[in-house]
């Protein structure tokens, strides 16, 4: 099935781990917001086979500067075949 787990450790500094698994092959994008929701970065943007998945943030953004502490969300979108599912996780980092 589709899902989306909550990140480990959280709160984290300096990095973290999100996991995910995916039902069925498919286009995912695994994106980082901040509190204002805008995208600090794109983690995943690619076609993916159905399985279980882990990717690792290092608490910085798109131009690989570290971000400040605060609650960030962790968003995925996957679409496999007809279906397209969404999900989001809130993620604090400390430092």
């Amino acid at each position: 099935s589709f899902a989306l787990e909550q990140n480990h450790p959280n709160p984290f500094n300096p990095e973290t781990e999100i996991r995910y698994q995916l039902a069925e092959p498919g286009m995912v994008r695994l994106e980082i917001f901040d509190m204002m929701g805008r995208e600090v970065v794109s983690l995943i943007d690619e076609t993916e086979s159905a399985g279980s998945y882990a990717v690792r943030w290092n608490a910085t953004d798109a131009s690989g500067i570290r971000v400040p502490s605060g609650m960030y969300y962790c968003k995925i979108t996957a679409t496999g075949g007809s279906k397209t599912y969404t999900s989001v996780i809130k993620m604090l980092l400390l430092k």
